[in-house]
């Protein structure tokens, strides 16, 4: 990993991350509202937090208006990127992702019981906060700790760094493919109730193992676009 990347000047990716960097806190703060932290710190202390539900976890005390928040950021993110595509380095990815996205929501929607679901997925815009934090806030792409590099913007480059691959790694690589496991159980519990194979519960499989893909199809391209050095880039 060879650090941080120069951007090239781009004032429609620049409006797009603050916009980003604004809307997806209140998506982030509601998201967590909605999660017992207590019962996560004593599984994750006990060890115990493979064998916790992540069903038991949630309460979903205010899933409304997480969910409602959700809809209304992806539906103007949508708009953004089709009005202004050069915010974005691949706009057909991101659209096909966001309208994936506003679908799958939509389960938990009809089916309240499993706004559990959308909680857990969600969590991945904690990462994509840190991704665009780490660009816009260094567009120069300065280097830590080197001449004429503050202090203080070194502390928060690899503070904001460090939390992004991290947060890439824990939520992208372990707990999205975890979470196939937890919904696959739920489709079959679903399944012997109602009898059939066929039911509402049975896309969530599907839709997870395509965003399991995207996020191995990233992690590719991050890895690449690390390894051809500091040229300019438009971000991901």
């Amino acid at each position: 990993m060879l650090g941080p990347i120069r951007q090239d000047s781009n004032l429609a990716r620049d409006m797009h991350d603050w916009f980003n960097l604004v809307a997806l806190l209140p998506v982030i703060y509601l998201n967590l509202r909605n999660w017992c932290c207590v019962t996560f710190s004593v599984s994750l202390l006990k060890n115990t937090i493979l064998e916790k539900s992540v069903v038991g976890m949630w309460h979903g005390e205010v899933f409304q208006e997480f969910w409602w928040t959700t809809l209304a950021y992806f539906i103007l993110d949508i708009l953004w990127v089709i009005l202004l595509p050069d915010c974005v380095k691949s706009p057909g990815v991101i659209l096909k992702h966001h309208l994936a996205t506003v679908g799958y929501i939509f389960i938990p929607k009809l089916r309240p019981e499993h706004g559990w679901l959308m909680g857990a997925c969600m969590i991945v815009e904690v990462n994509t906060w840190f991704l665009i934090a780490r660009r816009a806030l260094n567009k120069r792409g300065d280097r830590m700790f080197t001449t004429g590099v503050t202090f203080w913007k070194s502390i928060r480059t690899a503070t904001i760094s460090g939390c992004f691959y991290l947060s890439w790694f824990v939520i992208r690589l372990v707990i999205y493919p975890y979470l196939l496991i937890v919904i696959t159980r739920e489709w079959i519990k679903e399944s012997n109730r109602v009898g059939t194979p066929l039911n509402l519960i049975a896309i969530t499989p599907v839709m997870q193992c395509v965003f399991i893909f995207l996020n191995m199809k990233w992690t590719v391209d991050l890895i690449r676009s690390k390894l051809k050095g500091r040229g300019a880039s438009k971000g991901l």
